[in-house]
């Protein structure tokens, strides 16, 4: 009843003039309710007898006194939307430049930036359908990846040549983020360097920087320990060569050395099934996964343990927030994602350490600002870094992240590139989120039936379910599949959550004989554990 109080003077106040509601920015923040409580037959309800908003907060803060536990807490949501409502104040009416639009799944990037008041300049090959009145576009080439600095001055110049000025500048695709770090360089903008996001992007740089960094906090392990062992293939000869010269552990890992989502990633037994992998995956034809900037690969370690993502914030070399999340197991010999869980199920004292492997691994590499997606394995040993995307994490994580904690790493990082220092305040989570990816190949008759489809949506507007959805239509099946959406169960703990997403993968039919959503859940336990 206080909440829906609350809505209806807000919804009040948005009928007032400026003048009527106080002046400039004057708006309703916070109310105080009286209620008596009656017994009406067999329950009782609440009755609302005054609204004051001058000595609301007064029986919280004695309460608070006497319990010293408790001090702060009447303000700490108040204040909290105070600090939140400074930020999108000083965003207003900013200009970033948008390097690229990205695939149908980042699209709500650019509507989303929109609604906080930021002014867009976007910069694309291709002019998007149904692009919104209010955004710039600016068309330019941005297919030839290895003309980074050229393109950079270009599209410099394009900028100047209609008199446009940018506050920043900041892309969510992968494949623009070293332009993007390029053009911030030359116009001394805030965000991540273009050296730090060289190496994010070549994976055999990274763990050879890694390996070779002495540490720049002394009192910290050395990156190397969250290293592997790495081998560059530029031909298909220095296949033979690895084995023979190195004798490397197997089985291994075979990826693209610019790939990204997991396409071409391939568990290998041997240097046959790797010569084997090499000349299928030599001929791979996707955008969006990094084929633009070479087709060579590395061999690197299978580490085994539990998959995470760790979403971590860094604003000039200071760690605002970290996120972890957990991945299940994927179906080999392929190493594309199945399921996840947020919050994750590891221990405080697990999740810090990857959280400081994480940040660790950028500052050491040069990411010292910006919201990056670090992927990493949890072993007997302790943290193993897989790669470093120099970028926000992509597929359901944003919409997860803000729905769990309250925090939206997009809106962060629109802050870190214009220079300001984001104040991020989790709220406890008392939501779980457990999803199961879907793919064209098995679930393409659930997307393609309108009466699923609108199911679908609905639960998700009513907040039963988050549906994220990365490809625009379950048309083509290509050699390497990425994911084409996630369907996530909401519930209060993991192990509830693990329950629901089965029923619902049932009656969805998103389980088939051929994709075992109980394996892809084993991750979670069943009960809980003693």
């Amino acid at each position: 009843m206080s909440e829906r109080t609350l809505k209806a003077i807000m919804s009040f106040d948005y009928s007032l003039n400026e003048d009527e509601r106080g002046g400039i920015g004057a708006q309703t923040d916070i109310i105080g309710l009286d209620f008596l409580v009656r017994k009406n037959q067999s329950k009782f309800e609440p009755v609302l007898i005054e609204v004051n908003g001058h000595d609301c907060m007064i029986n919280c803060q004695i309460n608070e006194f006497i319990n010293k536990d408790k001090i702060g807490e009447a303000a700490k949501e108040l204040v909290n939307t105070m600090i939140s409502r400074s930020e999108r104040f000083l965003v207003k009416g900013k200009t970033v430049l948008f390097v690229g639009d990205g695939s149908y799944g980042k699209r709500f990037t650019l509507k989303d930036t929109r609604d906080y008041g930021i002014k867009i300049v976007l910069v694309n090959t291709e002019k998007p359908q149904n692009l919104s009145q209010d955004i710039t576009f600016i068309p330019h080439d941005l297919t030839d990846l290895k003309r980074t600095y050229k393109n950079a001055t270009e599209i410099i110049a394009k900028l100047q040549a209609r008199g446009i000025t940018i506050d920043g500048c900041i892309t969510f695709w992968d494949e623009n983020i070293r332009l993007a770090a390029a053009i911030c360089e030359i116009l001394n903008l805030a965000g991540s360097n273009y050296k730090a996001c060289t190496i994010a992007k070549n994976k055999y740089l990274t763990f050879k920087w890694l390996q070779k960094r002495k540490g720049d906090i002394p009192h910290w392990p050395r990156t190397f320990l969250y290293s592997s062992n790495v081998y560059e293939i530029n031909t298909q000869s220095d296949i033979s060569k690895i084995f023979q010269n190195n004798k490397p552990s197997l089985p291994l890992v075979l990826k693209l050395e610019y790939g990204s989502s997991a396409v071409g990633v391939k568990l290998v037994q041997n240097e046959e099934e790797c010569q084997q992998y090499y000349q299928q995956l030599s001929d791979l034809e996707m955008s969006g996964v990094g084929l633009c900037l070479g087709r060579s690969f590395i061999l690197m370690d299978y580490l085994q343990g539990t998959e995470h993502d760790v979403d971590i914030i860094i604003y000039k070399r200071k760690l605002i927030a970290a996120f972890v999340s957990d991945n299940g197991p994927t179906r080999l010999p392929n190493f594309t994602e199945t399921a996840a869980l947020l919050p994750s199920i590891l221990s405080d004292e697990k999740q810090n350490q990857l959280i400081v492997a994480a940040y660790q691994c950028c500052l050491e590499i040069g990411l010292e600002s910006g919201v990056f997606n670090v992927e990493m394995i949890m072993s007997v040993t302790g943290p193993k870094l897989c790669e470093i995307n120099a970028r926000m994490g992509g597929i359901y994580l944003r919409d997860w992240i803000k729905f769990c904690y309250g925090v939206d790493i997009m809106f962060c990082a629109l802050l870190i590139s214009l220079g300001i220092e984001p104040h991020v305040k989790c709220k406890y989570s008392q939501t779980c989120l457990a999803g199961i990816m879907c793919l064209v190949s098995e679930h393409a008759h659930i997307f393609k039936d309108k009466q699923n489809m609108n199911l679908i949506l609905a639960k998700h507007e009513s907040k039963k379910i988050r549906y994220n959805q990365f490809l625009e239509k379950p048309l083509s099946e290509d050699k390497e599949e990425e994911p084409f959406s996630s369907i996530a169960v909401i519930e209060p703990d993991p192990i509830t959550a693990k329950k629901s997403l089965i029923k619902l993968s049932e009656e969805l039919g998103i389980k088939t004989d051929s994709y075992n959503v109980e394996q892809f859940l084993e991750f979670i336990p069943n009960k809980t554990q003693e």
